[in-house]
C-alpha cells in the first residue's frame, strides 16, 4: 500500500461554495478499505474543519519515491482513539491517479529569490510565478547557465501574521525563454521536503483565494 502511516495529505472538500482546502495525515488503518486521519486542519485559517460524515473530498499525497497521487473518497465516521480521528475510504493503489508536477496549483507572485550556479556565481532575481513543483524567474542578462543545468534557489515566501519561510531548494533548468522583453526561466524543483511542499501548496492556494475574492469585490 502507498498510503502508509504518517504520510501528510492535502484534502480538498468537492461540494464546498468555493474552493477549500485542509492538511491532514494518516494516522492508522481500520482495515485495508478505511483509513483514520487527523481532524484537517483549513490551509487559509489554521483552524480545525469540522466535516460531516458524507463529506466527498478529493485527496493528494507524495509516496516514498515523490510521486504525487490523487483520490477520492468520502467522510463516513469519526472516532477518539488517542487523538480524535476521521475515518474515509480508500478504494487501493489500483485507484490512485498519479499527477504530474504540472498539475500544481500555480500563481502569478513577484518574490525576492537567490539563485547560485553550479560554478558558484550568485544573482538576486525576482520571482514571475510559484507552484509547489517549480517556479519561473526573470534572469534579466544571465547567461551562466543552460537548460539541463542545476542550481541552488533561495526564495522569501511571505506568509499571513507570521514571518516569511524561506524556500531552499536545488532545482533544474527547465527551460530558457522570452517574454514581453524579459528573459524568463523556469526551473523544477529536486527532492523538495513534502512538509516544505505542502508550506509552498498552502501559500498557493492562499493567494488564488485572496485572487478570487478580490476579483468577485472588483465585480460588485
Amino acid at each position: 500500500m502507498k498510503l502508509k502511516i504518517g504520510t501528510s495529505l492535502q484534502l480538498e472538500e468537492l461540494m464546498a461554495s468555493e474552493p477549500t482546502f485542509y492538511k491532514s495525515r494518516v494516522i492508522d488503518y481500520e482495515n485495508e478499505y478505511l483509513i483514520h486521519i487527523d481532524y484537517p486542519v483549513h490551509l487559509q485559517t489554521n483552524r480545525t474543519g469540522f466535516l460531516l460524515n458524507g463529506t466527498e473530498l478529493a485527496v493528494i499525497f507524495v509516496d516514498d519515491y515523490k510521486t504525487t497521487y490523487r483520490f477520492l473518497t468520502k467522510v463516513v465516521g469519526r472516532s477518539i482513539e488517542n487523538v480524535p480521528v476521521l475515518k474515509i475510504i480508500y478504494e487501493g493503489d489500483d485507484q490512485l491517479e498519479k499527477i504530474q508536477r504540472r498539475e500544481y496549483v500555480r500563481v502569478d507572485v513577484s518574490l525576492d529569490a537567490s539563485l547560485e550556479t553550479e560554478s558558484g556565481e550568485r544573482y538576486n532575481l525576482v520571482t514571475t510565478d510559484l507552484s509547489a513543483g517549480g517556479v519561473a524567474i526573470n534572469i534579466k542578462d544571465i547567461d551562466s547557465f543552460e537548460e539541463g543545468d542545476f542550481v541552488d534557489l533561495l526564495i522569501v515566501v511571505p506568509q499571513e501574521d507570521e514571518p516569511p519561510f524561506y524556500l531552499s531548494v536545488d532545482a533544474k533548468v527547465v527551460r530558457i525563454w522570452e517574454a514581453e522583453q524579459r528573459r524568463l526561466a523556469s526551473f523544477q524543483f529536486v527532492e523538495l521536503d513534502d512538509e516544505v511542499r505542502q508550506q509552498v501548496v498552502r501559500y498557493c492556494f492562499d493567494r488564488q483565494l485572496k485572487e478570487r475574492q478580490e476579483r468577485r469585490g472588483i465585480l460588485k
